[in-house]
Formats: structure tokens, C-alpha cells, sequence
């Protein structure tokens, strides 16, 4: 069975990347060669020789979006630095437990 990504399920991805021609390209080749589907790029922030941007990537379950993680993590000049199930940030604060 072909899992297919879905927007249902989609995670954000936070990257250190190598300031470089063509690092952007490794990135969404690695992502692509796992299965995840890109939906945005943003540019949150500069250090010295890196860019820091935030990456959405729909994907079809947890596993594939733990394959893109780890592809990400074998790019020579990327640093993963945080993975966030978008579902779960939208719904951030807007679910009380009660207990």
C-alpha cells in the first residue's frame, strides 16, 4: 500500500542550514526521498554562515515524518533543531484538561 502525504498530517520542521548555494536543494531532495510533501519555507533567523528556517512538510503518519527527521539528519550542513506536529501547535492553549 502507497502511503500517501496528507496536509491532515503535517509537521514543522525548525533547520540550521549551511548558508551555501544549493543547501536549500539538499534539503527538499532529502525530504523528498523520504516521502514528505514541502507546503512552506520560512526564513526565521540569521547567525553566522546559517540560516534558520522553518519547513512544513505534510506527511502520512509518524513513521514517514520520523524518515524525513532522519534524512534531514544525514544532510551535511543541516542541524535539526525542532519537530512540531502542526495539529497539535493550532490546537496549543485552546485544550483544557480537567482533572
Amino acid at each position: 500500500m502507497i502511503r500517501t502525504p496528507s496536509a491532515g498530517y503535517s509537521i514543522q520542521i525548525r533547520l540550521e542550514i549551511f548558508t551555501k548555494p544549493g543547501m536549500l536543494g539538499r534539503v527538499a531532495s532529502a525530504i523528498g526521498k523520504a516521502g514528505g510533501d514541502i507546503g512552506a519555507i520560512d526564513i526565521v533567523g540569521f547567525k553566522k554562515n546559517i540560516t534558520v528556517r522553518d519547513i512544513i512538510v505534510s506527511v502520512a503518519d509518524i513513521p514517514m515524518g520520523q524518515k524525513v527527521v532522519d534524512q534531514l539528519k544525514q544532510v551535511k550542513g543541516v542541524n535539526v533543531l525542532n519537530v512540531t506536529d502542526r495539529t497539535y501547535m493550532v490546537h496549543q492553549g485552546k485544550i483544557t484538561l480537567i482533572i
